[in-house]
């Protein structure tokens, strides 16, 4: 261990010191811990099986009033008819549904995160169907659907208008460019502008936009 001068006020530190003792100087860097990353928890989800007793009344008194839930072959699950079965979903997975006494297999594809509803219908004939639907699922698709249709739609009408000869400054971008005048509706009320043609597509596909005409 060895004496050296501070670069700050001159005065003798140890080389080992972190800093200086006169003055505070920092003499080392403090070495930077790793930062150890957290491994995201993968969301589980839920299928909710129901089977109606619709049909199932008129089967003979033999045949087992159960259903059961199969995935590669086995069994993760099982329920009786009118009973709610519910089984966790930690990942994206194919099951199939047997119903002792009856026809067919059909099978229903669970997401994980999220909340899928099986109903399991029997025909007057003993074939089994599988009604499957997911809510938030067909939320989230039927808006990524809806700002398809809005980008597309603008898109398709700035081909056919010919942008104005005049160059102006875009209200959006604050660039000049040859552009549209808009009336543009969305969640802040309406408002009339001066857009460029990449701006217009921009707006129109912003999912708060009610309504983005030409005028």
């Amino acid at each position: 261990m060895a004496l050296i001068n501070c670069p700050e006020c001159g005065g003798m530190v140890s080389d080992a010191a972190v800093s200086c003792p006169h003055c505070g100087y920092p003499l080392k860097k403090e070495p930077v811990k790793p930062v150890q990353q957290v491994e995201e928890k993968k969301k589980i989800g839920i299928a909710i099986f129901k089977c109606a007793e619709k049909w199932a009344m008129q089967s003979s008194w033999h045949v087992k009033r159960e259903f059961e839930i199969l995935l590669d072959g086995k069994s993760i699950g099982r329920g009786k008819m009118g009973d709610m079965t519910t089984i966790q979903v930690p990942e994206k997975m194919i099951v199939e549904v047997v119903l002792h006494g009856y026809f067919g297999r059909p099978k229903a594809t669970l997401h994980p995160g999220v909340t899928t509803y099986v109903n399991i219908a029997i025909s007057q004939l003993g074939n089994i169907s599988l009604q499957v639907s997911c809510p938030e699922l067909e939320k989230e698709s039927a808006l990524l659907s809806l700002r398809e249709n809005k980008s597309n739609k603008a898109f398709s009408r700035s081909q056919q208008l010919k942008p104005k000869d005049s160059i102006a400054v875009c209200e959006n971008c604050k660039v000049k460019a040859k552009g549209y005048n808009i009336k543009i509706v969305n969640s802040r009320g309406t408002r009339k502008m001066f857009v460029c043609k990449d701006c217009l597509k921009l707006l129109a596909a912003k999912p708060d936009t009610k309504s983005c005409d030409i005028i």
